[in-house]
């Protein structure tokens, strides 16, 4: 099967997959020609027969979402937008400024005069480089909604002039910094009516979810911990929500298909997973339908078999997972993972690939197995941190469901337990049959100078919505 994979610059690429592939082997198709590793934060997006965009599901089949036309046409997008700081590739960070930049160009973001201003200039010197009156173009007018005076073209090319010699990726991450200020930063817009038949757009987002009129003006902001149950039925959306008075109320959403309340259904399940929660439940990733086939077989054959089966969901991480899992690939690929300083400069982190500099000469098997033992090691003392803090090591368990996941300290702000989501009746303090204390003893082999440095822990569990225990405590309660 052919697929042509446009991109937020517009450039087509050629994919082949085999005809039953999923459509996470096509994603993985594209990221991979691009050199990206965060895979997690991109979708691939098609026209319905009504003209809405879908999301393909990439855990089901590409032929079973899409009409019989070849080749499929789909569209690489950022599904989920994170902080500029968290992005670690730089070829991840180039998507994500195209994608802002065509979201700047449909009218989807505005802003001040003064961010536009700014903005217009970084702009011109990532698409024009240094300033030069012949070939300068500024988005002014693009990014307010407003033709430009002479005061503010001057202004905005004594800015670009300022920009001088700064590289593409350092104006991008500047771009990227400043975009992820706006209001509507990483929202995702769907059009639908009321109860009423008023037409609404609908933007789904990490803070929650932002009902507005046609013209983006602000009616109602309904923030996930209030929304009590969202449901899906034809083309209808309903979402349940709980009022000051602690009354409930039920919204309706109409669609224009089935498809299309399916999506916005999706994406407030998907977006609330990815920013809200520390891990995917099974509640949600093992959701699924059959067709007729699928039910006819799971009620002569077996259960569980998977014949038919289509799942609601693909997401698979969180946003804290996902950073976690990409500092892991990098780190394990040997390469040296970029993680931007503000101010826009990438400082390399310690990668195994520095490792092998040192020992230039020393590659013999001793070396090699002395490397994989320690990389084995570090992911043990990692997992004996506690998973909220990630300082100190786990030493409680959560009474009565036994899980063991924090430390102490940790542990006796939680209401409920953050795996099972269980109510805690006691915290036990255990006594692990190890510590990273005494695993860092094994870390000294042949090569003392090597390994008396311990090597450092990849697990920075930071986030654009991290917060404390406390916090954390009292989203779950929500929840």
């Amino acid at each position: 099967m052919l697929c042509h994979v446009t991109r937020p610059d517009s450039v087509v690429m050629e994919v082949e997959v085999d005809a039953k592939a999923n459509g996470e082997d096509c994603l993985n198709k594209v990221c991979r020609k691009l050199g990206i590793i965060e895979v997690d934060y991109f979708g691939l997006q098609f026209t319905g027969s009504k003209g809405e965009n879908l999301w393909l599901n990439l855990r089901n089949r590409i032929c079973q979402q899409m009409d019989n036309v070849t080749p499929c046409r789909l569209r690489l997008r950022v599904k989920f937008f994170v902080e500029p700081h968290l992005i670690l590739q730089e070829q991840t960070r180039h998507v994500f400024f195209m994608h802002v930049k065509e979201d700047l160009h449909n009218g989807h973001l505005r802003m001040g005069s003064e961010q536009a201003e700014e903005l217009s200039a970084l702009l011109a010197q990532a698409e024009f480089g240094d300033y030069n009156q012949n070939t300068a173009k500024y988005w002014y007018s693009e990014l307010c909604g407003e033709e430009p005076s002479t005061a503010t073209i001057n202004s905005i090319v004594s800015r670009h002039k300022a920009l001088e010699g700064l590289s593409q990726g350092s104006v991008e991450y500047q771009a990227l910094q400043l975009v992820s200020s706006l209001e509507h930063y990483g929202v995702e817009w769907h059009w639908a009516r009321d109860a009423n038949g008023q037409r609404l757009a609908i933007g789904v987002g990490p803070e929650g979810i932002a009902i507005c009129k046609e013209d983006f003006s602000l009616v109602n902001r309904i923030s996930y911990p209030i929304i009590q149950i969202a449901t899906q039925s034809g083309k209808s959306v309903y979402l349940t929500v709980t009022k000051d008075t602690s009354d409930s109320v039920v919204l309706l959403f109409k669609l224009i298909s089935n498809r299309a309340a399916s999506g916005l259904y999706r994406a407030i399940t998907e977006t609330h997973a990815f920013y809200r929660c520390d891990t995917v439940t099974n509640a949600v990733m093992m959701q699924y339908s059959r067709d007729f086939k699928g039910h006819l077989a799971s009620l002569f054959l077996n259960e569980n078999i998977n014949l038919g089966k289509k799942y609601v969901f693909d997401i698979r991480r969180t946003s804290k997972e996902v950073y976690d899992h990409a500092r892991r690939a990098l780190y394990n690929s040997g390469v040296a993972d970029l993680v931007s300083g503000s101010d826009g400069r990438a400082s390399p982190s310690r990668s195994p690939s520095q490792d092998d500099q040192q020992d230039d000469g020393l590659d013999c098997g001793s070396c090699q197995l002395s490397r994989a033992l320690q990389e084995r090691l570090q992911k043990l003392r990692e997992a004996l941190l506690c998973m909220l803090c990630c300082e100190e090591e786990i030493d409680a368990a959560f009474c009565p469901c036994g899980h063991m996941v924090c430390c102490q300290t940790c542990a006796n702000q939680l209401q409920m337990c953050p795996v099972c989501r269980s109510e805690v009746e006691h915290v036990q303090h255990v006594y692990l049959p190890t510590c990273t204390s005494l695993l860092n003893l094994t870390l000294t082999d042949n090569h003392q100078h090597r390994s008396s440095i311990p090597v450092p822990i990849h697990r920075e569990m930071a986030s654009p919505h991290s917060c404390s225990a406390t916090e954390y405590d009292h989203k779950i309660y929500h929840s």
